[in-house]
């Protein structure tokens, strides 16, 4: 399926109900329809390398994969089903219903939920309480506590391999007149293999203490509906080695966008809250661990905005709305490098 054809299956959703609040998404991987009461998630046909939705086949499979890895956390997840054409009309439905009929697509059928309700657009209104952070602590930590340990954890080379590949962006951050974006990046690089040096050991242990489990993967602030209970959604399916992480590096993400939102009390407050149910923080080496993940997390949302943002860049107006939105980054960069010298000093 193809953009112009999901176009022709919205019109023809758009046909049988008609809801002014139809809309249709995007991600790297996906498109996402909003329809009535449920939301649709197409995978896109595409192979980006970690990512791997090229044959109807593997989207299939990936769509029953987030059916099952999803519904670990909520229940807004509720099936997989085909997408047909009959008779030059695009139609969805279960498999059950067109025994006839071979489906052109699949996709993930979620119940749809109140936007107002992202936990990202809370905090831009300051709307965000104690009381949903401790839900989330709660919650996380419960999940964490029932999942497995990984069988194959990723290596610290890995790990240093993944952190490195921030340098594949310096050239768009060249573009840029301040400076300190691409030098940035160099420090951030020196400082974080100096602190992933002196961890090495220690993660090493917490490989073998089974710290390493297969969580959600990309916990942040544009994932969680903060309903009640709070809703944690859109886990890491498409790539196992992206979800066999430890649970550190898995809250540091909440932890540094909270941070990158100016909140470090509702960091602290879901860190305390958190290690109050689950003992993730065992030796002081624990502590200067967690700060290399936050720092890590921080690494891939630079790297990963500035991807996105990369073809536009040498467009003033793109140029500036990407430099709204990467400041807050660099800003917090400049802290967890600080942070890091002292804790190699």
């Amino acid at each position: 399926m193809d953009y112009q054809e999901l176009k022709a299956w919205m019109t023809a959703l758009q046909a049988q109900k008609k809801d002014p609040t139809m809309a249709l998404l995007e991600t790297h991987g996906a498109w996402i329809v909003l329809h009535d009461v449920y939301a649709y998630k197409v995978k896109k046909p595409v192979n980006l390398g970690f990512l791997d939705f090229s044959t109807l086949e593997k989207r299939k499979f990936f769509c029953e994969e987030e059916l099952r890895l999803n519904s670990r956390l909520t229940n807004i997840y509720l099936r997989v089903i085909g997408i047909f054409n009959v008779n030059g009309v695009w139609e969805i439905g279960s498999m059950a219903g067109y025994k006839d009929k071979v489906p052109l697509e699949f996709a993930v059928q979620m119940r749809r939920m109140d936007p107002l309700l992202q936990m990202d657009n809370m905090l831009h209104h300051d709307k965000v309480t104690n009381k949903h952070i401790a839900a989330i602590a709660h919650q996380l930590a419960n999940f964490h506590k029932s999942s497995p340990p990984s069988a194959q954890p990723a290596t610290t080379s890995d790990l240093r391999e993944a952190f490195n590949d921030i340098r594949s962006v310096k050239p768009a951050l060249q573009q840029l007149p301040q400076s300190f974006f691409s030098e940035g990046i160099d420090h951030m690089i020196v400082t974080g293999q100096q602190l992933l040096q002196r961890l090495d050991s220690r993660m090493v242990e917490r490989n073998k203490s089974g710290w390493i489990r297969d969580v959600h993967g990309d916990v942040h602030s544009g994932n969680i509906f903060l309903a009640d209970p709070p809703v944690i959604f859109d886990c890491i399916e498409f790539n196992p080695d992206f979800r066999a992480i430890d649970v550190l590096s898995e809250i540091a993400f909440l932890c540094m966008d909270l941070e990158r939102f100016q909140r470090p009390d509702l960091s602290s407050l879901f860190l305390n809250a958190y290690l109050q149910s689950i003992a993730a923080i065992q030796v002081p080496e624990d502590e200067a661990l967690l700060h290399f993940y936050k720092l890590y997390r921080l690494n891939i949302r630079i790297k990963v905005k500035t991807i996105q943002a990369t073809p536009h860049l040498d467009d003033p107006k793109h140029q500036q709305d990407y430099l709204q939105k990467i400041q807050p980054y660099f800003s917090l960069l400049k802290e967890y490098i600080a942070l890091a010298e002292q804790l190699c000093s």
